[in-house]
This record gives structure tokens, C-alpha cells and sequence, in this order.
């Protein structure tokens, strides 16, 4: 097994927390506030997409997220400061550059993004208390600043690892990813046509 799988798989625990955002909740739920606030669990996916561009768009402005909101980046913030973060700085800079990179963006840069009041986090994510509140939050480095650290992780790691071996343990990540978003849509299908079965 290659020596970084197991910060792979631990980007792969840590890469969605960023979704607890209420706005992006709020979003998934294709802005139904009544949905949002009587769900049992935070949302990973929305069942559904509007096939519309400008419907997605009223909903995402009216949940109050700002333009280029990327979830990935939150995660990444929430991941440096809540996560058990290995002592080996190479292993660190993999881990927190996999779970900030693995929508593609921050190779080397952050979408400018700037929220100038965000939320608190609140929640739990596969079993891990997340929480961070508004003020904490507003006064972190945005990750679309040069020094946020998200830039100069990516350099460090093209030295370390190569284009073509980073790269790869992206992949490893996203791919990984897509497989597990299927697999739960999949499931959810079934169980729907289970009920249709005995219903019918």
C-alpha cells in the first residue's frame, strides 16, 4: 500500500465538513427552511438539482452564501484547527492540501471569496463534534489569501512528491469520492423503489 494512503483517508473523513455551513445546508435543501431545520442530519448531497441556472442561482443567493463559496475551503479551516493533524509537517501539508484541493481548486489558489459575516458551525460529521463560532470564524485567514497557507502548501508538495505523484494522490481522493456519492445514491434509489414496490 502506498505510505500516504492513510492520509487519504483521512482528508477523505475530514473533506466535507465544511458543508455543516448552515447557508450551504439551506442550499442543499433547495432553500426549504422548514426541510433544513426539522432534518435529522446534515445533508452530504441534494437529492435533486434544479435544472434551471437561474432557479440554482435564487436559491444559492437566497440562502446568503457569497459568490464562490467553495465548501472545501471551510472544510480546510475546520480540518486546521479540529482535526488530530499527523506531527510529520510533509504528512500534514498532504492531509490539509487533499481535503482543500479535491474539487480542484487551491492547485495553488483559492476562489476569491469574501464573507464578511460568516456563521458559526455547529455540528457533527461521521461521528466528529464540529464546532467553531462567528467570531472565531470571521477573524480566520481567508483561503483565498496568499497567506492562507493553501498555496504554499501546494509548492511544497510539487517538491515532494512531483506533479504526476500528486496529482495521483489527489485522484485517489476525488475518485474516491465520486464512488462513495454514487454508492449513497444508488442506495437511496433502491430504497425508494423498495417502497414503491410495497406500496404498490
Amino acid at each position: 500500500m502506498h505510505a500516504a494512503m492513510p492520509i487519504v483517508r483521512l482528508a477523505a473523513h475530514w473533506h466535507d465538513v465544511g458543508k455543516l455551513d448552515e447557508r450551504f445546508q439551506l442550499l442543499l435543501h433547495q432553500g426549504d427552511e422548514l426541510a433544513l431545520y426539522s432534518a435529522d442530519a446534515p445533508l452530504a448531497k441534494s437529492r435533486s438539482i434544479p435544472a434551471s441556472p437561474e432557479r440554482r442561482r435564487a436559491i444559492r443567493e437566497a440562502s446568503g452564501l457569497p459568490g464562490n463559496f467553495r465548501h472545501e475551503m471551510l472544510s480546510v479551516q475546520l480540518a486546521e484547527r479540529l482535526a488530530s493533524i499527523p506531527d510529520n509537517d510533509d504528512a500534514a501539508a498532504l492531509f490539509l492540501h487533499l481535503v482543500a484541493s479535491h474539487h480542484g481548486h487551491g492547485r495553488p489558489f483559492a476562489p476569491v471569496c469574501p464573507d464578511a459575516t460568516p456563521p458559526a458551525v455547529d455540528g457533527t460529521r461521521a461521528a466528529t463534534r464540529i464546532v467553531l463560532n462567528a467570531r472565531e470564524r470571521a477573524d480566520l485567514t481567508p483561503p483565498h489569501r496568499i497567506d492562507s497557507g493553501i498555496p504554499d502548501r501546494f509548492w511544497r508538495l510539487v517538491r515532494r512528491h512531483g506533479w504526476w505523484g500528486l496529482a495521483y494522490l489527489e485522484a485517489v481522493l476525488r475518485l474516491s469520492d465520486w464512488y462513495a456519492s454514487e454508492y449513497i445514491r444508488g442506495d437511496a434509489e433502491n430504497d425508494e423503489s423498495e417502497k414503491e414496490e410495497a406500496v404498490a
